[in-house]
């Protein structure tokens, strides 16, 4: 039977498109959101947190940003929160959203799979403990939920200073929003990736003094540098492509050490990354690891004027307000920003080990604080029925990989896209982490990064049976320019009334097909799907 309940987890940018994309097929679906709000980690966050990538990298394909608003390239936290719940109101997904629902599990009913429909298991806002059935769930959590605290910061970190003086504030790095309060004060920040970066440099701007704090160091690239690199061609294979695509990378392969040890070192200089935060490996395995994209001119400032500073060490005990450091030394502070980390939550609505495993969850390696989830295409897991995950792998382009999945989901749903049979998406969901063996970091499929194209292309090819995202005619475009969400924009029919803000959508029930996808011409996604991905409704 088809299913037609749709239970989404999640209201940021993933779950709402996610919402938006079965409602226009003409799916039930009710949203669970935890807090009050849409937009997820785009609430509120840091002091200073804003877009590291090009504003036409957050556009969702078809719904542009406001033409009244002048917005930066590279727009704020509010700014990008502001575009979010403008979606969510035009798209009428405010009505399908319970807020203040914090979902607790997930359970299947009836077989062991989920081929009967799930469980969610949620409690309201006051805590009571609710229940309800659904024929499918998406999963939309997202990959930053909860802090990744070193041990001696568990007892200490509060999201409000601490009554007693003679402590520091310890303060998870989303809580810490105003920087103002860092007037004067000795801060010291753990951590040093992308958000301990940019606190590190607003602090700067008014503390007593600004200490980076970290065991290892990981690539910063200044904004306007890293866009233009070609990374089709200069990444790897991808694990899906054909023989004469992998010979070419293997050819070439001389050429793309050179070219990312130059940019490796343009990047150290353009940020003036000081010695204690020089990776420890090359940019093409940073790439695999953390990297973010930074203000360098402001960064380089910062640190060549002594107002950021960067220790390389970790932190042994805390007495008072002395930090004694693993180097031997120690530092005063007033405040300590955890910057170590966030990590999913969407293997804990599984509650046991064989469900987790049955979604691709695997143990994680050694050294790594990042979830392994192996699914086909990213999306369904081999082992499970009627269950989805949406948005849970950090990209370059997240906004347009949550479009696409959720755009690919619907055509699976609806037939247009063919699954092939179980022994094939296990065997490619085995290519994949082959794949990503290759690289020295830990690393699962959960970050795609830098081969974020390659991946689209994968969805793409499914949904319309080619890769290409301008016209033929446009090779040199195709493979040199930028891929803006817009291209993308033909593939959204769901968005076309909203395209300017022009109004809440309609269910599709509530309109004239014409063609388009509808609930009843798909089927269950279920683990023992074949070729045509959908059983009989």
């Amino acid at each position: 039977m088809a299913p037609r309940t749709f239970a989404v987890l999640g209201a940021g940018v993933a779950g709402l498109q996610a919402a938006h994309q079965l409602r226009h097929a003409g799916f039930e679906v009710t949203v669970f959101e935890k807090s009050q709000h849409v937009g997820g980690v785009w609430q509120s966050n840091y002091a200073g947190y804003a877009l590291q990538v090009r504003k036409w990298h957050f556009v969702i394909p078809g719904y542009e940003w406001p033409d009244s608003e002048s917005h930066p390239r590279y727009p704020t936290g509010a700014e990008c929160q502001a575009y979010i719940e403008r979606y969510a109101s035009d798209a009428g997904l405010l009505l399908v959203i319970k807020f203040g629902a914090e979902v607790k599990s997930l359970t299947p009913q009836g077989s062991s799979d989920g081929a009967d429909g799930w469980t969610v298991e949620w409690a309201d806002e006051q805590g009571r403990a609710r229940r309800d059935a659904f024929d499918f769930v998406v999963v939309a959590t997202g990959l930053f939920n909860k802090p990744i605290r070193p041990n001696w910061a568990e007892a200490l970190a509060s999201p409000a200073p601490p009554a007693d003086p003679s402590t520091p504030w310890v303060v998870d790095v989303k809580d810490f929003t105003d920087e103002s309060v860092a007037q004067g004060k000795r801060v010291v920040i753990i951590g040093a990736g992308k958000s301990a970066h940019d606190v590190g440099l607003v602090t700067s701007r008014v503390a007593a003094s600004t200490t980076l704090v970290a065991r290892r160091g990981h690539w910063m690239a200044p904004q306007k540098v890293l866009g233009w690199l070609p990374l089709e061609f200069a990444t790897p294979a991808w694990y899906s492509a054909g023989k004469a695509n992998k010979l070419s990378h293997k050819v070439f392969a001389p050429v793309k050490a050179a070219a990312w040890g130059l940019f490796g070192a343009i990047f150290t200089a353009q940020t003036s990354t000081p010695a204690a935060l020089k990776p420890k490996f090359g940019l093409l395995t940073g790439i695999y690891d953390t990297i973010g994209m930074v203000d360098s001119h402001a960064l380089s400032k910062a640190f060549r004027s002594g107002a950021l500073q960067a220790r390389a060490a970790h932190v042994e005990r805390v007495d008072g307000k002395t930090l004694h450091l693993s180097d031997g030394s120690a530092i005063e502070a007033d405040i300590v920003v955890l910057a170590t980390g966030y990590q999913p939550i969407a293997r804990t609505l599984l509650p046991s080990e064989a469900l987790q495993t049955k979604a691709g969850y695997a143990a994680n390696e050694e050294g790594s604080n990042y979830e392994q989830q192996w699914t086909y295409r990213n999306v369904l897991p081999p082992g499970l029925s009627n269950i989805a995950f949406i948005g849970q792998l950090a990209t370059f382009a997240h906004v347009l990989t949550a479009a696409l999945q959720s755009r690919w989901l619907v055509g699976v749903l609806a037939g247009e896209v063919a699954l092939p049979p179980l022994p094939d998406r296990v065997a490619d969901v085995e290519k994949q982490q082959a794949h990503w063996r290759k690289f020295p970091v830990p690393r699962s499929n959960n970050y795609v990064w830098a081969q974020v194209g390659k991946y689209h292309d994968d969805l793409v090819k499914d949904i319309k049976g080619s890769t290409w995202a301008r016209s033929r005619w446009n090779l040199l475009g195709e493979w040199f320019l930028y891929v803006k969400n817009e291209l993308y924009a033909p593939l959204f029919p769901a968005h076309k009334g909203l395209r300017g803000g022009s109004g809440g959508a309609k269910p599709a029930a509530a309109r004239k097909t014409n063609g388009k996808i509808t609930a009843a011409s798909g089927g269950a996604i279920s683990k023992a799907n074949g070729a045509n991905g959908a059983k009989a409704a």
